[in-house]
This record gives structure tokens, C-alpha cells and sequence, in this order.
């Protein structure tokens, strides 16, 4: 267990010596430039008249041609690939009817579920609030998680993210223009369903709302991974991966985190990154967790 702790902490170093070559404030401008271009475009006259005859007759062919696919057995067997890669087929894969443990290492080697059901060791709903303090060379920030889940199937999850990059008298002592600093939030409500729920492993896919706040006030859908490992000893390993576009632009949030359980609480250590358009930062992330 030393080793791995040590290996995480060397890839945590090395990865944070990134740096952003692009400042947080030019990311936001760019940004707020394509949300300015979005009327324009939408406002260009309309040209398709001229064939809108023959595209009627082309939509209407499709259509046709889409119902008579409807029972076609190939559709059918897309339709159970997606459905059991995505949720699974809960009579032929025991590992899906593993309830919600009452916290994780509630029990020596397993943790969001259990393979048993000992009596109070598991439980019908649970709350897991999450607050991280992020840092990096000229950025400093919080992230504060709440996950609701209602069931040991799928979960409810919003997130909020702050982050501040400072530069200018504020770093250097300097005086003059750059005297400032600039800010920037970001704003997740997911469903979340884990795919895989083991006793000492958890994957699963999100879905949800996101919101860009500090004067940018766009909203956007947002996808994405996440998992947990429970390597025994009340030490888990925690990634994730948020990702989706804001007027064509990425912006994409990944982490990944040592956890260190003592019963209802957790401490944390490791990496926050994110992406927004051509800024990168990579941040330091010390976490707290409380688990109801």
C-alpha cells in the first residue's frame, strides 16, 4: 500500500508542473465572443426555399424508410446492446442487486455496495457531501459536491466549482493594469447510474445540466465517467470525468483522488483539471467527506 501511495504522489507532482499557457480571463473572452456571434448567424436570411419542395419529398421518403426499419431485427438487436451496455440486465448479473452499504469500509473490504445483506450494514438512501480546497501556482479555488442517492441504482448529483487565478501586485508586487484577478464558476446537476457495482468497485456514466456563471451565463449539457476503487485497508482511488461544449468551445472537468476512510468521514488528496476552450489548469485538490 506504501508503493501505491508513493506512485500517486510522484504522478500528482509531476502532473501539477503543468501550467495554463493561456490565462483564465482570454478563455472567458472567447467564450462571450461566441456567444455574440450566435444572433448574427442565427440572423443570415434563409436560402433554402428554393429546394424546400424537393426536401419535403426527401423527408418524407425517410420516413418511410424509417418506420419499415422499425421491427427490423437488427434494430432490435442494437436495442439490447445499448440497453444492457448502459444499464445492464439485472436477472443475469448478480453484482447489480448489491445494496447501498450504510458508508464505505463499513465492512473491512467493501464500499458503495455490499454482496450481502448484514442487517444494518446496508442501507435504502444516503447522502455524501463532498468540499475540496483547489490550489496551483496562480490559482486557487473550492469544490463543494452533495451526491443524494435515493436507491442503491442511480443517484443524484450537483457540484459547484470556484476558481480564482491571480496574477499582477497580488503574485509580484507589481502595480499597473494587470492588477486584478479573475474569476470563474461552474455549475453540474447529474443523474448518475453506476454501470458496475461490486464490492470493491464502482463504474458508471452521468448525465445532466450545466451552468457557467461569473458573467458568462451559459448553460450546456454535460456527460461523462465515473468510478471508484476500494483497494482494502480504507484507502480508495476516486476519477472522474465531466465533458461537454459551450457555443462549440470545450469545457471539461476530470479529477482523480486517494481517499483515506475513518467511518462517516473521508480525507482526500489529489488532482483537479480543467479544461475551457484553449486554457488548461491542473490544481492540487485536499478534500474532506461526511457521509449521512
Amino acid at each position: 500500500m506504501t508503493k501505491r501511495l508513493l506512485t500517486f504522489a510522484f504522478f500528482l507532482s509531476f502532473v501539477n508542473a503543468a501550467t495554463a499557457q493561456v490565462r483564465l480571463d482570454e478563455a472567458k473572452e472567447k467564450i462571450k465572443e461566441r456567444q455574440s456571434e450566435r444572433p448574427a448567424r442565427s440572423s443570415r436570411p434563409d436560402r433554402s426555399g428554393e429546394s424546400r419542395d424537393a426536401s419535403d419529398q426527401s423527408q418524407q421518403r425517410s420516413a418511410q424508410s424509417y418506420s419499415s426499419l422499425q421491427d427490423n431485427f437488427f434494430l432490435r438487436i442494437i436495442g439490447h446492446v445499448t440497453y444492457g451496455a448502459f444499464i445492464g440486465y439485472y436477472r443475469l448479473e448478480e453484482h447489480l442487486n448489491h445494496p447501498l452499504s450504510r458508508y464505505p469500509f463499513c465492512t473491512a473490504t467493501e464500499g458503495n455496495h455490499i454482496a450481502e445483506r448484514p442487517g444494518n450494514q446496508t442501507r435504502r438512501a444516503r447522502i455524501d457531501v463532498t468540499d475540496r480546497f483547489l490550489v496551483s501556482n496562480t490559482t486557487v479555488g473550492n469544490q463543494l459536491s452533495v451526491r443524494l442517492r435515493p436507491t442503491p441504482y442511480f443517484f443524484f448529483e450537483g457540484s459547484y466549482t470556484h476558481i480564482s487565478e491571480l496574477f499582477g501586485s497580488i503574485l509580484d508586487g507589481s502595480n499597473g493594469d494587470k492588477d486584478r484577478r479573475t474569476r470563474f464558476s461552474l455549475f453540474n446537476a447529474t443523474l448518475c447510474y453506476d454501470r458496475i457495482r461490486t464490492e470493491s468497485f464502482n463504474l458508471g456514466w452521468l448525465i445532466g445540466w450545466r451552468h457557467l456563471g461569473e458573467g458568462l451565463d451559459a448553460d450546456a449539457l454535460v456527460t461523462g465517467l465515473q468510478m471508484e476503487v476500494f483497494m482494502g485497508e480504507g484507502i480508495s482511488l476516486t476519477a472522474a470525468y465531466k465533458g461537454g461544449f459551450v457555443y462549440g468551445l470545450g469545457v471539461n472537468e476530470s479529477d482523480a483522488h486517494l481517499r483515506f476512510h475513518f467511518g462517516r468521514f473521508a480525507g482526500s488528496i489529489g488532482l483537479e483539471r480543467i479544461v475551457i476552450s484553449d486554457y488548461k489548469k491542473n490544481m492540487a485538490a485536499f478534500g474532506l467527506s461526511l457521509y449521512l
